[in-house]
């Protein structure tokens, strides 16, 4: 092969229509905006407890794990000791992760004194 022969290698030369591809903003950090965190229960609201776990490490139940294992072939059970009550105060705590936790004074129908709850330990009030 001559030094001034050139080999085609099917591609074509740019022109002013070529498209070029797009450039990639990898190194820009775009920041998320926050949404503002708000509780989800007012002063004065009627919030009752969540129902626990059916069976696990975290309910009340005091059973050996084999005799939970025999229980839970015969029948699933919750425990329904919801309690009823009225929120008296709220407060914001921050986390490690400084995410916003709600804590809110429940005071329990027919307990003497109230207790701190956590936002995800109570709901809305369901009468029946």
């Amino acid at each position: 092969m001559a030094p001034t022969e050139r080999i085609d290698s099917g591609h074509r030369p740019a022109s002013k229509c070529t498209l070029v591809s797009p450039l990639l903003f990898t190194h820009l950090f775009i920041p998320m905006v926050k949404k503002a965190s708000t509780p989800d229960y007012k002063i004065g609201d009627r919030v009752q407890e969540r129902n626990k776990g059916p069976l696990g490490i975290h309910s009340r139940d005091i059973r050996s794990d084999y005799r939970r294992m025999l229980d839970a072939r015969k029948k699933k059970e919750k425990f329904d000791n919801n309690r009823k009550g009225t929120v008296l105060d709220i407060k914001k705590e921050f986390n490690k992760a400084k995410r916003t936790m709600w804590q809110y004074l429940v005071h329990y129908d027919g307990e003497p004194k109230a207790d701190w709850r956590v936002q995800s330990i109570i709901k809305p009030l369901e009468e029946d």
